[in-house]
């Protein structure tokens, strides 16, 4: 979620006659955490398949550039991946001033699916470069200037001071084509998370043509 430097009262689901706490959410901060790791149960109709995590690993140089490098994963748990295993990987090295991708890796392995693809994002020369480094295929497509991956526009946002009732807007790149998103701010929410209580949340709803939302 992102954060607001204001105090909100909003319905956090008391019941009968107890008055709902405001909810509380910190302003973001300017940088993101080194080290910081993200856990996350993958469920299909209420049945868990596996986990995913996404961690931003360390700091360093692209192209002359300070960069966050961010890496996410995929795996099935040991039932499913007898029937059809899953093991991905994607890594996302993102400016650290801009928040725009210079590089963008996925790594993927589903069931005898495999793909090793990078592709390199030049927004002042607008043209991204890709590579598979599976079969050796390289080209070049456009890019209308500075543009996140699916990664980077996840931790921009998150950014972002969030105002309930607007939207926050930004390009994509996936699969060679730029796509318009649009990441709508619907309200605040409590939530409670395992291991971490009760925390203020933004209710958000991405909007995009973009497979994988």
């Amino acid at each position: 979620c992102c954060f607001l430097p204001q105090t909100f009262a909003a319905n956090n689901f008391a019941t009968g006659k107890e008055k709902p706490k405001p909810i509380v959410i910190e302003k973001p901060a300017p940088d993101l955490p080194l080290g910081e790791k993200l856990l996350f149960e993958v469920s299909w109709m209420g049945v868990n398949v596996g986990f995913g995590e996404i961690e931003i690993r360390e700091k360093m140089l692209v192209r002359g550039r300070e960069a966050y490098h961010i890496v996410a994963a995929a795996r099935t748990n040991d039932f499913l991946s007898k029937l059809y295993p899953v093991n991905d990987e994607i890594h996302s090295w993102i400016d650290a001033k801009t928040l725009y991708s210079l590089k963008f890796r996925k790594i993927l392995s589903e069931g005898r699916y495999r793909a090793d693809e990078e592709t390199e994002f030049f927004p002042q020369e607008k043209r991204a470069a890709y590579h598979s480094n599976k079969n050796g295929t390289k080209k070049e497509f456009e890019i209308s200037g500075p543009t996140h991956d699916i990664v980077s526009a996840f931790y921009w946002f998150r950014l972002q001071e969030a105002v309930v009732g607007k939207s926050a807007r930004a390009v994509v790149s996936s699969e060679e084509k730029s796509w318009d998103v649009e990441i709508k701010v619907l309200g605040l929410q409590t939530k409670v998370i395992r291991g971490l209580g009760s925390l203020g949340t933004f209710y958000v709803e991405p909007k995009t043509s973009l497979k994988g939302v």
